[in-house]
């Protein structure tokens, strides 16, 4: 079995996998590398896209972090193209004491 990963043809490869699996998968062009994997849920499969690494690669194309955030949220985040249509997740890193207890600071 070929597993995701960041290594050119190796990530390559899985897509094309991907792609033959589930040809109805909605994929933007120019943001592979913000590909986290495929979501499935009982409606369908969408690929997971990551937050940041496609603010990233729009800041690496020139744009200002706020041009950015623009365009991601309104011309990326905001299209919708059927029942594939992409998710985009924001991985957040809590830190231990805010895994172990509530908003309230009672332990969970």
């Amino acid at each position: 079995m070929i597993k995701p990963s960041k290594e050119g043809p190796i990530l390559k490869e899985w897509l094309d996998v991907i792609a033959d699996e589930e040809p109805d998968l909605v994929m933007y062009e120019g943001f592979d590398d913000a590909i986290l994997g495929v979501g499935r849920q009982g409606t369908g499969s969408a690929l997971v896209y990551d937050s940041t690494e496609v603010i990233n690669i729009l800041m690496g194309q020139g744009m200002t972090l706020e041009d950015a955030f623009e365009h991601f949220d309104y011309n990326i985040l905001g299209m919708w193209a059927g029942d594939h249509t992409p998710i985009f997740m924001e991985r957040w890193k809590l830190e231990p004491d805010e895994r172990e207890t509530g908003d309230d600071g009672e332990s969970a």
